[in-house]
């Protein structure tokens, strides 16, 4: 009679069939497209969503600034103003300047450049942004009583608009809606004041 040239026994083929059919499994589910781990990029609150215009300049300074490395963003813009950049680069070295010197506790700077933004670029499309920053840095402040009336002040803004059935300058409108309203959730204001 002739022997089996590899001889198991009922249990460990069992248990040889369990591990194969376990390792099939956990690499088609990790394999499979559309199945298993979802890979999502991180969701920033604070940042807003719209990016920098494609300098590589603001680019790296808008790293920096969501890296924590704030001081080293303030000096790469204050740079950057010192060239005289042009103006549709300006609203974005002010907006990221007042948020970089936010981050470094410079309260008083952040507001004169973002009061800049207010004045010198009123119908740009970060001029908002800039008002949320103002807001964020009165708060930071402990002026509560400044930060109120401007996020009221955009929040009507967002509503009027959508009342007259105007659209919003961009198409990332309602991402700045929903900023607008972390922003007051984060500050701590009521949404009916």
């Amino acid at each position: 009679m002739a022997r089996p040239l590899l001889s198991l026994s009922a249990h460990r083929t069992h248990a040889l069939s369990g591990r194969w059919c376990y390792a099939l499994a956990l690499g088609s589910i990790l394999l499979w497209p559309g199945a298993g781990f979802e890979h999502t990029a991180p969701v920033y609150a604070e940042t807003g969503p719209a990016k920098p215009a494609s300098h590589p300049t603001l680019n790296q300074a808008k790293r920096l600034t969501d890296a924590g490395k704030a001081e080293e963003a303030v000096t790469i813009l204050r740079r950057f103003l010192a060239t005289a950049p042009k103006p549709e680069l300006r609203d974005d070295t002010y907006l990221l300047l007042g948020a970089a010197l936010h981050g470094t506790k410079q309260h008083g700077e952040a507001l004169q450049y973002l009061l800049l933004l207010q004045t010198e670029f009123p119908d740009s499309e970060v001029t908002d942004r800039g008002k949320l920053m103002q807001a964020r840095v009165h708060a930071a402040m402990g002026n509560l009583d400044l930060a109120l009336p401007i996020l009221t002040g955009l929040r009507n803004l967002s509503k009027d608009a959508h009342r007259r059935g105007a659209p919003y300058s961009s198409h990332r409108a309602p991402q700045r809606v929903r900023l607008r309203f972390r922003l007051a959730l984060y500050l701590g204001l009521d949404e009916e004041a």
